[in-house]
């Protein structure tokens, strides 16, 4: 996108109300798209509005109680984007340039409405909304495909051969608001293959099928079985691969899926198994750091203990070896300690980790999970939470402290934040808690907990767990 899209665009916006905003196929259609916002966004979310024009998405997305973020190229278009909504937070920007400076998972949603993305680099498109749309977040893209029968019928019948034409080719020049700019007519597959692995689609169909495009001077006299029809008609199998738009939904998957070939798989097998044989890594499976070796616990079968500060694995040296572990073909990294939740740069490490791509695996004893359940639930694909009793004495007797109550707090604010966010217990046996491990057990189960592990601990060695140091 050049500085081209810009002028045209703030030509465009003075029309645009009229074209996009007061037509009843306009509307029709728009409709259709909140339709199924309204049932995908069901609480109030953080929505990215890229390619917002006049703000009738951003008006509309306010209005359902959302936050809503509007990006656009043109000056115009943000103008009476931010009058329409004067509460509007606003982006003047290329949407590809505008995806590169937000956070990761910085929000819930977003939408590309009405051939915004036709305008777009799709590779970058995809990479900006795979590093800023959280895990299980929803984009909606409304492209123009490349078929669209009613709308080159209409062409054809006005004498514009040259438009027809223009329709069935992958990219070409067009006019909008007397300056020459360059779109690309889209296939479904085209954008699907550009927003995987990041995204998965969930729902296809067309707009504009069965109807006459936005324009047509029968837009206002369509009845309610024309209707009717275009919507039956609309989510058919090849029949939602074309019309005026598409209307798509993707979801951000939890974490880009592995495009490894069986071949690959098998690669890997070997290399494990040579591994064991001969002791020499060729591959590296998971990523294990130990970022600290303070904790705020003081367990009986664990020498972890005191305050975090010094420790040789600082932010740039856990930054390489991510870089190095994927170099190496790792596919998960393993946070632990000591207690990591207690690192004063805890929120930055796990960024990082979250940004490797990289299967994040925290494990914690739970105290400080409350207050870092925002990041934790952001961030990481599984959390392991230490859990060796089931009231408070006992919790006391077997960790040194008060924190049962701390613990269930903290898992029930990360299960608030990220409902489908696997969180496993852990429980070290000791002569303490032997006899309460089924207990133990259908507590996990009541706090919702996906699974539970024992680790059986050495109390008398004076060598287990660095004793003797």
């Amino acid at each position: 996108m050049n500085d081209a899209y810009g002028s045209a665009f703030d030509q465009h916006s003075v029309d645009y109300a009229q074209t996009w905003g007061e037509d009843p196929i306009a509307r029709l259609m728009r409709d259709e798209v909140f339709c199924s916002m309204k049932a995908g966004l069901n609480r109030p979310s953080k929505v990215l509005d890229l390619g917002c024009g006049i703000g009738l998405d951003s008006a509309w997305l306010v209005s359902q109680g959302h936050s809503v973020l509007a990006v656009d190229h043109s000056a115009g278009m943000l103008a009476q984007a931010q009058q329409r909504v004067p509460e509007l937070s606003v982006v003047h920007a290329r949407a590809e340039d505008a995806l590169d400076t937000f956070e990761v998972d910085a929000f819930d949603a977003a939408i590309l409405n009405f051939g915004v993305v036709n305008c777009l680099d799709l590779t970058r498109l995809a990479a900006g909304l795979t590093r800023c749309i959280r895990p299980g977040g929803l984009v909606w893209v409304v492209p123009m495909p490349r078929i669209a029968p009613l709308w080159v019928m209409g062409a054809l019948k006005r004498g514009r051969f040259g438009d027809a034409w223009r329709r069935f080719q992958s990219e070409t020049e067009i006019d909008v608001g007397g300056v020459t700019v360059t779109t690309r007519y889209l296939t479904s597959r085209q954008i699907v293959d550009a927003m995987r692995p990041g995204f998965h689609l969930q729902i296809q169909r067309s707009l504009g099928l069965s109807i006459p495009p936005p324009g047509s001077r029968t837009g206002a006299s369509l009845g309610a079985a024309r209707i009717g029809l275009e919507r039956r008609l609309s989510s058919l199998p090849l029949l939602r691969q074309m019309g005026d738009h598409l209307l798509m939904r993707f979801q951000r998957e939890a974490r880009p899926q592995s495009n490894r070939s069986v071949k690959q798989r098998i690669q890997r097998k070997i290399e494990t198994r040579r591994a064991r044989e001969t002791g020499t890594i060729h591959a590296l499976r998971t990523l294990i750091l130990e970022l600290t070796e303070g904790c705020q616990s003081h367990c009986v079968g664990c020498s972890h203990r005191g305050p975090a500060g010094g420790e040789s694995l600082d932010l740039d040296r856990i930054q390489a070896l991510l870089s190095e572990a994927c170099a190496f073909g790792a596919e998960e990294v393993l946070l632990t300690g000591g207690e990591p939740l207690i690192r004063s740069d805890i929120v930055s490490i796990l960024e990082a980790a979250h940004a490797s791509g990289l299967r994040v695996t925290l494990l914690t004893n739970g105290l400080a999970l409350k207050k870092f359940a925002a990041v934790v639930s952001r961030c990481c694909d599984t959390v392991v939470v230490s859990l060796d009793a089931v009231d408070e004495a006992l919790y006391r007797r077997t960790r040194g402290v008060d924190g049962l109550r701390l613990v269930s707090q903290g898992i029930r604010a990360v299960r608030k934040l990220a409902p489908q966010l696997p969180i496993e217990g852990r429980c070290t046996v000791t002569h303490h808690n032997v006899g309460s491990l089924q207990q133990i057990a259908l507590q996990a189960q009541a706090w919702g907990m996906a699974g539970l592990s024992y680790l059986a601990a050495d109390q008398e060695s004076s060598a287990a767990f660095g004793r003797d140091g």
